[in-house]
């Protein structure tokens, strides 16, 4: 992926969800409130990956941004969103990731 700057990679993960994974969107119908469990074959590996690398690449003694309305606000939501689904969605992944 080309994308390095932080509303790159959310802009890009947001795009693969709406794209790739509509049934995950919070804009789907079922979005509120989210599944208790994902489908084997619902795990959007590709954006998972794109927040794996995103969080750790940073320090660990950084802290993660979460300013209203900012792109790294909108990518957070999306680790909320995976953890609320499964505490091992990046070591269950398909991939291994």
């Amino acid at each position: 992926m080309v994308a390095k700057a932080s509303w790159e990679l959310g802009t890009a993960a947001e795009t693969l969800l709406e794209l790739s994974w509509p049934s995950l969107s919070v804009f789907s119908s079922s979005a509120f409130p989210p599944p208790s469990h994902l489908n084997a074959t619902a795990t959007p590996s590709d954006v998972l990956e794109i927040a794996k690398n995103t969080v750790s690449a940073k320090p660990v003694d950084s802290p993660l941004p979460l300013t209203e309305h900012s792109p790294e606000g909108q990518a957070f939501v999306l680790l909320l969103q995976a953890a609320w689904n499964s505490c091992n969605l990046f070591i269950a992944s398909p991939q291994g990731a």
